[in-house]
């Protein structure tokens, strides 16, 4: 049986369509935010198979 860890969350950041970020890929993003995640969490990169990513949206103040 496998071990699941949770090192950490690391939110993106948020912005307009068309807008700041809209030059970046989401593959940057999410190579980014996962460096980050194993820097935070002190985790060795080498122990990690699989990356889980989630979106959540926040649509008249209900998270779904």
């Amino acid at each position: 049986m496998r071990e699941v860890v949770i090192t950490s969350g690391v939110r993106t950041a948020i912005g307009d369509f068309g807008g700041a970020l809209s030059t970046i890929s989401p593959c940057d993003l999410a190579i980014s935010v996962t460096s980050l995640s194993m820097v935070m969490s002190s985790f060795s990169v080498k122990a990690m198979d699989i990356v889980v990513m989630v979106l959540s949206l926040v649509i008249d103040n209900v998270q779904i």
